[in-house]
């Protein structure tokens, strides 16, 4: 209860008197000082005001008594003049320049005809300058004759260097001005003077007699044109804005405006007319500006009145402080007795109160309820019919010994109701002494623990389930933060209880538990609810691990959710075994899919050129056919054929990288004639498509290195290929270049750059991988297997180097490959020269005739229209045995073409079973070329270990033929 709930209302109320009192002084002083500080704003905006009119007076008199000077000065100056016809018009201008330099308030004064044209002047400048003397106010009859009529400002020094001003082209921010008056010369019919009045006379006295910073003066004449100003700002010759203003001016001649604005800023204006002339004084008066001294003694007072105040209330208020805390003392000690009494009688726990002798004096309804003892039974009793006889005499003697030394005493015991059945109560005993220090009296109070230990030891049964549970149990405050593990916690993660105690959860995190998980379990624990599911967890030694966890909110006994418990069960070799099964059927399906990808794709590829070619067939069968068709369909034939190849010589090679069992022949290579030969086999073809080809080699002409140029020319080779595909106009760039060298190793780049159609950046990434093309869809413009790249990438991998690849679609492409390969010095350079036939002895004869070893009949048939078209005689047989057979009976052919793979007798048997007879007999060797569709190196090796000589690869290309014929004829002969 609050301490103002205890104080008693007649002196709550005089409290409350005192802080209206207070409240009522605070406000008096405030609002006296600000009444106060109000008169005396008024007051000082007045003083300013009636200032103000005294300077606009006297600076009205002053401009008014200089312009009388001028009217009476003018009007005098025939008399001044000896001869008004001005004869010598010379001698008047110094008389009329002694006349101005009397008067400061004149720039220049001067005689003019009715024409306005300056006959004499006291500047000579002015002379026969004409001036508009039109528009010259005040407009009066007659031409204003007797009175001096003002102009409107010109900008310049004199007349003679002057523009008339007006309120669209008013004078310049800095420029120089004078204000022209004129009137007519009395008995001087014609002639009139014109004096330049000089206003730097007028701005001088204001600065002389005038606040700037405070106040500003403006003459106008009544057309509200400006003819002198102070303010920044304002442009002499300009029209005034504010028509209120003029039009009161011009109305009421004399006056002020207390609340007028200029340029935004609240301001004090007093105005007044000149007595004899058209123009009006004005002068504003900054109301900022003029209260700033007053806002200073205003702060002042308010700081000493503030001061004053705040120390009238600290002392006020400290008294009333005091006077309240009085009070509160005087109701805390009714309300503690109050209190006692109704904890007393209201508490849970049992109370005994005894005197010095331990005689009951009181008990509380608790302890009656709790014991089964009435009041009146116990009371005058000692508390020893209480006793259950379970302590010993030592244990009360040691709490009585405890009570006197300390006062107090806590424990537990055990009692006996008055029904007989035990107590379990947790007791604690007070002394109570008087004031001299004598123990008065004892209190005993006690809480009945019976339930309490039944429910301990439930807990403590429970405990031991937990503790002993085959699986991980961890309970969590709301935070959450561990407060409890088990120990099969510490089996399954390697986490001591003391490590973890304290921790949030996410110290067993992985980060391969999806965030949806935790979404998903918070969402359930926030409804109250359970969750099941898989967590992905971290042990203490970084090993990953899988559990199935149940989690649940746990609630106190008012049915608010207070912990939260997590079984978990370690899933990791059930997940193990999951993970196995679905790798093999991922890999099962893998492959699967990679095998229907691959027969699509060939299919495609196969089905194709072999369209050229049973297409071109079917139409050579056709009668009728003239020469010129036959030309073109055996083209079709070939040019698809060789497509064919390609395509399979591609399979072949990507076959064997995958395999490893690619090899590379290492020679020494000139990679500047490397670059060259290749952009040579593709010089027609880019030509036929207008192209042009370029071959570059960056770095020194002398450079050589070992790698295995076969391999290079097919990496080149494919790249200028896809380079020419893909391009439609421009150019093909093959360049080479030394990148990096250190002693005995090269690495050398090759690249290949055009003008083609481009690549976007989000297809490049899978241009290298086997089977892939940009564009992979059914209505695709290019065609091609997509190996060509891959190819190339394994090949340079191989050669311990890399690719790559820049392109934008419609800006063309740059592919380049890098391979690291050994320096060779000049000294070990060397050529690649013509395979020599191994054996000891060959034939001298050259091939012009050949036996044909092969089983096929179409391949037959192909070889034996080759031979035939080279102009060389052959036989044909159709097995190995057959040729050997052949070979042994006589008249033996110049060189033998042999199949590798016949019935009865493969080649590679016939081979060996000739060169054993041709050792045995001492015969010379015969050259023996292998016919093979093998294209792997094995395969030639193959060859080669049998005593082959050569190796040709089907199809047979007529070229190849004839060229390795014309090889083995030159060998022969030298």
């Amino acid at each position: 209860m609050a301490a103002r709930d205890v104080i008693q209302p007649a002196r709550q109320r005089y409290l409350s008197l005192l802080f209206i009192l207070q409240a009522l002084l605070a406000v008096v002083v405030v609002a006296g000082t600000l009444s106060g500080l109000r008169d005396m704003r008024e007051e000082v905006l007045k003083g300013h005001l009636r200032q103000a009119s005294l300077q606009v007076r006297g600076f009205e008199d002053h401009v008014s008594q200089n312009l009388f000077l001028v009217d009476l000065m003018l009007t005098n100056l025939p008399e001044l003049l000896a001869d008004p016809r001005l004869g010598n018009a010379k001698n008047h201008g110094g008389l009329l320049q002694s006349i101005q330099r009397q008067m400061p308030a004149l720039r220049s004064l001067s005689i003019a005809g009715a024409d306005g044209r300056i006959l004499a002047s006291s500047s000579a400048g002015n002379v026969g300058v004409q001036v508009d003397l039109s528009a010259y106010l005040p407009l009066v009859a007659d031409e204003g004759r007797g009175v001096t009529r003002f102009g409107v400002p010109r900008e310049g020094r004199d007349f003679s260097s002057s523009r008339v001003t007006s309120p669209a082209k008013p004078v310049g921010a800095r420029a120089s001005y004078f204000l022209p008056a004129v009137r007519h010369l009395p008995g001087s019919p014609g002639l009139m003077a014109i004096a330049a009045i000089n206003p730097d006379y007028f701005l001088n006295h204001i600065g002389r007699h005038v606040d700037s910073g405070l106040r500003h003066f403006m003459l106008f004449d009544y057309q509200g044109v400006l003819t002198l100003s102070t303010l920044d700002g304002q442009h002499v010759g300009s029209r005034i804005d504010d028509e209120k203003l003029l039009n009161q001016a011009r109305d009421l001649e004399i006056g002020e405006i207390p609340d007028d604005d200029v340029r935004g800023r609240p301001a004090l204006t007093v105005y007044r007319a000149l007595r004899s002339h058209p123009f009006l004084v004005v002068a504003h008066v900054d109301r900022e500006t003029a209260l700033v001294q007053w806002k200073q003694e205003a702060a002042a007072r308010l700081l000493l009145v503030g001061f004053a105040l705040v120390a009238t209330l600290l002392i006020t208020g400290l008294l009333t402080f005091r006077l309240r805390a009085h009070f509160v003392r005087e109701a805390g000690l009714l309300e503690a007795q109050r209190l006692a009494a109704s904890v007393f009688a209201h508490s849970h726990d049992g109370i005994l109160v005894t005197d010095a002798r331990k005689r009951t004096l009181a008990v509380n309804p608790s302890f009656t309820a709790i014991t089964g003892y009435a009041e009146a039974d116990i009371l005058g009793e000692t508390p020893r019919f209480l006793s259950s006889g379970r302590h010993s005499g030592d244990f009360f003697a040691d709490m009585w010994r405890k009570i006197d030394s300390t006062g107090v005493w806590q424990g537990e015991v055990i009692n006996r109701r008055k029904d007989g059945s035990e107590l379990m109560e947790w007791l604690t005993i007070s002394s109570i002494r008087d004031a001299a220090g004598s123990v008065s009296n004892y209190v005993g109070v006690f809480e009945d623990t019976t339930a309490l230990r039944d429910r301990e030891r439930t807990i403590r049964q429970l405990s031991m389930a937990v503790e002993q549970s085959p699986s991980s149990i961890v309970i969590t405050t709301l935070e959450p933060a561990i407060v409890y593990v088990n120990s099969h916690f510490t089996t399954a993660t390697g986490f001591l209880p003391e490590e973890v105690i304290g921790q949030n959860p996410r110290i067993l995190q992985s980060k391969l538990t999806p965030n949806e998980t935790f979404v998903a379990l918070w969402a359930s624990l926030a409804a109250g609810e359970s969750w099941e599911g898989e967590f992905v967890n971290r042990r203490k030694d970084g090993s990953i691990y899988y559990e199935y966890a149940t989690v649940a909110p746990i609630k106190d006994e008012f049915g608010e959710i207070a912990n939260y418990v997590a079984i978990k069960h370690d899933i990791t070799e059930q997940k193990r075994l999951e993970s196995e099964l679905r790798q093999a059927r991922e890999v099962a399906e893998s492959a699967n899919l990679a095998k229907s990808r691959f027969l699509a794709t060939m299919s495609h590829e196969i089905r194709t050129p072999l369209n050229g070619v049973l297409g071109m067939a079917q139409l050579l069968l056709m009668p009728g056919l003239k020469e010129g068709q036959c030309h073109e369909y055996a083209r079709v034939i070939l040019n698809s054929g060789q497509t064919l190849l390609t395509l399979l010589n591609d399979i072949l090679d990507l076959s064997k990288i995958e395999a490893g069992k690619v090899e590379l022949q290492i020679a020494v290579v000139h990679p500047e004639q490397l670059i060259r030969e290749t952009a040579t086999l593709f010089g027609e073809v880019s030509r036929s498509k207008g192209l042009n080809l370029e071959a570059v080699w960056q770095g020194s002409h002398d450079v050589r290195c070992r790698a295995d140029p076969i391999r290079l020319r097919q990496m080149l080779s494919n790249l200028v290929s896809n380079a020419i595909k893909f391009t439609v106009e421009g150019f093909v760039r093959v360049e080479g270049r030394e990148v990096e060298t250190t002693e005995g190793e090269i690495v050398l780049e090759f690249s290949v750059t055009d003008s083609g159609i481009g690549i976007p950046e989000y297809k490049q990434s899978a241009l290298f991988t086997a089977f892939s093309q940009v564009d992979s869809s059914s209505t695709r413009e290019y065609g091609g297997s997509g190996l060509g790249l891959s190819i190339v990438r394994s090949l340079a991998l191989l050669m311990c180097g890399e690719v790559g690849v820049r392109s934008e679609p419609d800006k063309g492409s740059h592919f380049w490959f890098r391979i690291r390969a050994q320096r060779v010095a000049d000294a070990d350079d060397s050529r690649h020269v013509a395979r020599e036939p191994t054996g000891s002895a060959v034939s001298t004869q050259p091939p012009r005739f050949v036996l044909v070893v092969e089983d096929n009949a179409t391949n037959r048939l192909v070889i034996e229209a080759m031979l035939t078209s080279l102009g060389i005689r052959f036989e044909s047989v159709e097995n190995g045995q057959e040729a050997v057979d052949r070979v042994m009976a006589g008249n033996r052919p110049d060189l033998v073409l042999m199949d590798c793979q016949m019935p009865i007798l493969d080649g590679y048997g016939a081979t060996k079973q000739i060169r054993a007879w041709e050792q045995k007999n001492g015969m010379a060797r015969l050259p023996i070329i292998a016919l093979t569709a093998s294209a792997y190196e094995e395969d030639r090796l193959a060859c080669l270990a049998a005593g082959m000589d050569d190796f040709l690869t089907k199809p047979v290309n007529l070229k190849s033929l004839a060229a390795t014929l014309d090889n083995w004829s030159k060998v022969a002969a030298g």
